[in-house]
């Protein structure tokens, strides 16, 4: 029976271990070093960060970027954001949108020709 745990523990510290390596050559070929020239207001600022976060300098980086990029992608056009508001203040006329160029102009007359 022992002999039997002892097989499966070896099988098992196996395949962790072909896992652990194949994450980290995974790792590996996925990183790409990029160089970024900072103001030194900005570079004093990142060190500050970093030590008080106790993180390093390229963690922060990235976390700044992952959340710029999930910005950019999250954020809406001026046809969403004003989606749920559009009809909701109708004025019951269905044609302003081809006849407000003769609405206007009435208007306009009837202001001017008063007099």
């Amino acid at each position: 029976m022992l002999a039997g745990r002892a097989a499966r523990a070896e099988v098992d510290l196996d395949n962790f271990h072909t896992t652990v390596l194949q994450y980290v050559i995974q790792a590996i070929e996925e990183v790409i070093m990029t160089a970024v020239r900072l103001p030194v207001d900005l570079e004093q600022k990142l060190d500050s960060l970093s030590n008080l976060q106790h993180k390093s300098k390229t963690e922060i980086i990235k976390e700044a970027l992952e959340y710029f990029f999930y910005q950019e992608e999250s954020e809406k056009d001026s046809y969403e954001l004003g989606i749920k508001y559009f009809g909701i203040y109708g004025s019951g006329k269905g044609d302003l949108s081809t006849t407000y160029k003769s609405k206007l102009k009435d208007k306009i007359n009837a202001k001017y020709n008063t007099h």
